[in-house]
């Protein structure tokens, strides 16, 4: 195809071009959700699942979670409360987001012929473990589609500079920090993009599209916080958030010597004191482990810290919960600022090599659902077990084994993009590939930072990690343009 003469997107996309395309995501979507219902007649579920259905009755800003898969479900709910519904939903939005993406880096980057993408179609699309995930009352299969629509809106920023992507990529990342909050450094993408595509035309363009990128941004986390505030009692963002940075900073305390009168903020300095004076050394793990285990553990400092801020006190758990984790997220930030080498040695060093070796929590585990759950579902004569337990086995044995040939994939696109000349490019198509690589780049490093690695967060840039080498390399070959 032409690149200067396209057609409009709308046509290309019901185009005879892509009707096999189009014809197998609808295929592949509907045996995809038959083999789902009859492999397991109840969907999976976690501890998160309890929490989540929970805000989903309420629809209250506020819990350990975002409120967007529970506004999600809530929808789901609203058609129809058995699970299949939500399953359904979870499989059309995956199976339509990943044909979209596919088809916007088909309508920008098409070079070779039909075969070579047809076969990058089936290996892009047919993700076992994310089709596995439409199937799991969890956020993720939503985030990754979502996300996926993301990537897409930033490659029609940088090729057509017009208000429409932008605006859907505004209205994606409120969606995304709703759903999960790492998304919040999504909005920097998007900033990078608009400069990219903006800068060298139109600075009064880029300072609007900017503008209200950030405007929206800005809103939604006031929005979060204040909300939050008013329904639990703390004005923070996300209760979660310095949990999990105290139990990422103690992974630091057993090879450092503070001693509190060193601290000179008074806060820290009793959080820390309480900390070191309730923390057994045997509640450590090995020393190359990183682990979550401190976040959860009742015998553990930060579950006594919250029960002593607590005290007496008769106001709800959740309350406690987001109050505990203001004060422990500051002494985190504390340790870290002052022991940033410790920090990097015994709790980014590990974290970041169990990339390579990554856990997979309780993705494939199916433990009995409770009765809320049963409840929400109106489903308590329903089966429960799974059918067959191949599937699951399978990805439990070989799916984190797979990410480590995309990591090879990923340093090997970023090499090749090193060396402009070589590529068959325009600047255009040249900069949407480093869009994509800096989104996985970031993605990692944050999923590194955040929380200790498990495969069903980084599931997230899987499509980017398989749709980056094979466009990179399509502009290496030396195919000659029509």
């Amino acid at each position: 195809m032409n690149q200067t003469n396209r057609p409009s997107f709308y046509s290309y996309f019901f185009s005879k071009e892509n009707r096999f395309e189009l014809f197998s995501t609808v295929g592949l979507m509907v045996f995809t959700y038959a083999a789902l219902l009859w492999i397991y007649p109840f969907p999976n579920i976690y501890a998160d699942t309890g929490a989540y259905i929970s805000v989903a009755g309420t629809g209250l800003i506020g819990n350990y979670r975002p409120p967007g898969f529970s506004w999600f479900m809530a929808m789901s709910h609203s058609i129809h409360p058995n699970a299949d519904v939500l399953v359904a939903l979870q499989t059309i939005l995956y199976f339509f987001s990943t044909l979209f993406l596919y088809l916007t880096a088909k309508y920008f980057f098409y070079r070779g012929n039909q075969f070579i993408w047809r076969v990058f179609f089936f290996i892009f699309q047919v993700s076992p473990t994310v089709i596995y995930l439409c199937n799991f009352v969890i956020s993720d299969s939503l985030f990754i589609s979502l996300t996926n629509l993301w990537v897409a809106s930033l490659l029609w920023i940088i090729a057509t500079k017009k208000p429409g992507p932008v605006v859907w990529n505004t209205l994606l990342v409120i969606m995304l920090i709703l759903v999960r909050y790492i998304a919040l450094f999504y909005p920097l993408l998007t900033i990078i993009s608009l400069f990219i595509a903006c800068f060298r035309h139109n600075k009064i363009r880029l300072a609007l599209y900017s503008l209200l990128h950030v405007a929206a941004f800005l809103a939604v986390i006031f929005i979060i916080i204040s909300e939050t505030k008013k329904n639990i009692g703390v004005a923070v963002l996300s209760g979660f958030g310095g949990w999990q940075k105290a139990n990422n900073a103690l992974h630091i305390v057993p090879y450092i010597n503070l001693k509190p009168e060193e601290i000179e903020d008074a806060e820290i300095r009793k959080t820390h004191a309480f900390i070191i004076a309730n923390n057994p050394r045997e509640f450590y793990p090995a020393k190359d482990s990183v682990v979550v285990l401190y976040l959860w553990a009742s015998y553990g400092p930060l579950k006594k810290y919250m029960v002593h801020l607590q005290g007496n006190g008769r106001r709800s758990y959740q309350y406690y919960w987001h109050l505990a984790s203001v004060p422990m997220g500051n002494w985190a930030d504390y340790l870290v600022k002052k022991y940033p080498l410790a920090y990097l040695k015994y709790y980014i060093k590990p974290n970041f090599l169990f990339l390579f070796k990554m856990s997979n929590e309780a993705l494939f585990v199916w433990p009995e659902p409770s009765q809320q759950m049963k409840d929400w579902f109106e489903c308590n004569n329903c089966a429960l077990a799974p059918r067959y337990n191949f599937y699951h086995n399978f990805l439990a044995a070989t799916a984190s084994k797979t990410f480590n040939i995309l990591w090879v994939l990923l340093v090997l696109s970023i090499v090749a993009l090193l060396f402009r000349k070589k590529l068959n490019c325009t600047q255009e198509q040249y900069w949407m590939l480093w869009v994509v690589s800096f989104f996985c780049i970031a993605y990692i490093a944050m999923s590194v930072y955040a929380s200790p690695i498990v495969l069903r967060y980084l599931l997230v840039i899987r499509h980017s990690l398989v749709m980056l080498p094979f466009l990179v390399l399509l502009q290496l070959l030396p195919f000659r343009r029509k």
